[in-house]
């Protein structure tokens, strides 16, 4: 949920704050709070994952910048884009039965 709330919030930021920077720094900042997070949680990612995640970070964020100018497809991006992960992690918990 986490990764979720932090695509949301670094998708609108890249937006409003800082448009100009490019979308691998944003994806690099979104792995870093991540670590971040997740050390003062307790609970580790191993390097592997944040790697995966931070790339998926990148495309995402690349995603959201190309389409832009078009603001039912830059929509769509912003929540299914976000929602994946979640969706992704859940399952993988659900398959190794740990919920």
């Amino acid at each position: 949920m986490t990764t979720t709330l932090l695509l949301l919030l670094f998708g609108k930021l890249q937006e409003n704050l800082c448009p100009q920077a490019p979308a691998l720094l944003w994806a690099v900042l979104f792995g870093v709070l991540l670590f971040v997070v997740g050390w003062a949680a307790g609970s580790f990612l191993s390097l592997f994952a944040l790697a995966v995640l931070m790339f998926y970070g990148w495309g995402y964020f690349s995603a959201l910048r190309r389409y832009r100018p078009r603001f039912a497809v830059w929509l769509a991006v912003y929540i299914i884009g976000a929602a994946v992960p979640f969706m992704l992690i859940y399952r993988v918990m659900l398959a190794a039965k740990l919920i």
